[in-house]
């Protein structure tokens, strides 16, 4: 499923995005690949609900180094989320080898420069994305023009809407 025109060996970090309702068996096999084939990557999540948040899980678990960049401080990011949501954020955090948060107050465009940040601080994308419009889109969209490798897992996703961690 991999496809990356650099030597493994090269890249040294990867970014991570998808859909909020990518379960995270669904990714699980797909992360082990990731982290089979880029042994001495540093992974990027955005520690949003759903992928971010199980990609983070994921490194955080299997001793991978990764970075967090976070739209807003994480109060503000998960004032509405589960107890379990804000937990997982607050874990991500703590073991994170470094965290940047682009703002302390919500603004809707700090998504947007976040997804810009992750890219341009990434070799590759690991894109959990079927397509369809939204957030993951533009960071797709946006890796394309700048002319990044994307590894794409298309799905299809059983997910239907609902975040459960």
């Amino acid at each position: 499923m991999i496809e990356i025109h650099d030597a493994d060996d090269e890249v040294n970090t990867i970014a991570f995005t998808g859909h909020r309702y990518v379960m995270e068996d669904e990714m699980a096999a797909a992360l082990g690949e990731v982290a089979k084939r880029f042994k001495n990557a540093v992974w990027i999540c955005g520690g949003a609900i759903g992928v971010d948040s199980y990609a983070a899980r994921y490194a955080m678990v299997h001793h991978i180094p990764y970075r967090l960049i976070l739209p807003f401080a994480p109060e503000v990011m998960s004032k509405y989320w589960s107890d379990a949501q804000k937990k997982l954020l607050q874990d991500t955090i703590a073991h994170a080898m470094d965290v940047q948060v682009l703002s302390p107050v919500y603004d809707v465009k700090y998504y947007q420069l976040r997804n810009i940040a992750m890219v341009d601080a990434a070799q590759v994308l690991i894109a959990f994305f079927d397509g369809t419009s939204g957030g993951t889109a533009n960071c797709v969209r946006y890796a394309k023009f700048k002319r990044y490798n994307i590894v794409q897992y298309p799905g299809p996703y059983r997910g239907t809407g609902r975040i459960r961690l």
